[in-house]
């Protein structure tokens, strides 16, 4: 009966023992996979963070620049404007200056034209005086004469055509500061005047003379 006994109460100890530790097994487990989730963690928030950076990328590289934060009038359209001649002081909204613009440029062209079809004429005559042609335009007109004449027309042409150059140059250059200055401060704020006031001796400092002084607020 005592043996009996004995084994009855291994057998207890041995259930008891087998239950004590079959929660820690499932708490190893637990503690396992919490593990596991506290290392994929800082991965899933690496690729939120990613994809959040790359949303705002699209987001920022899609949205435009509103035209009133645009400066008008712009320097850079202006000038390219102004390729056209007049283009750029329409852009500016200087509507008085094309008119000058192609009065210019209409003058040189004229001049230009005249000077060079007075050049052919004078060279022409120059060669049938020579021998090289027959027909002589200038038959008044001695060979000095008629050299010196073609050398001047050519001379004005070759000029004219400088200046007519600069004049369309200058065209843009106008266009391109003329926008410049558009966002030039010219307020009440920026004003000057001349004043009487002291004037000293250089070096001395001690004779005082009577003079004006020039004075500039901003």
């Amino acid at each position: 009966m005592q043996h009996v006994l004995r084994v009855w109460i291994l057998l207890c100890c041995w259930a008891l023992s087998a239950d004590a530790k079959t929660p820690v097994s499932g708490q190893t487990a637990e503690g396992d996979s919490n593990q596991v989730c506290l290392n994929a963690l800082p991965q899933e928030m690496d690729l939120k963070l990613h994809f959040e950076a790359e949303a705002l990328r699209k987001d920022s590289s899609k949205t435009k620049v509103p035209k009133d934060s645009i400066p008008w009038p712009n320097p850079e359209i202006a000038w390219k404007l102004s390729l056209l001649p007049g283009g750029g002081q329409i852009y500016n909204k200087s509507y008085w200056k094309p008119p000058i613009i192609y009065a210019g440029l209409g003058v040189f062209s004229y001049l230009i034209l005249d000077n060079h079809a007075k050049y052919k004429q004078y060279r022409q005559s120059y060669l049938a005086k020579t021998g090289s042609v027959r027909i002589d335009l200038h038959t008044e007109f001695s060979v000095e004469a008629v050299q010196a004449q073609r050398n001047f027309h050519r001379q004005t042409r070759d000029m004219l055509f400088l200046v007519g150059t600069f004049w369309y140059a200058l065209n843009i250059v106008e266009a391109y500061v003329s926008a410049h200055l558009n966002h030039f401060d010219v307020s009440e704020k920026i004003s000057w005047y001349v004043v009487p006031g002291p004037v000293y001796t250089p070096y001395t400092r001690t004779q005082i003379n009577p003079g004006i002084q020039a004075v500039i607020h901003f």
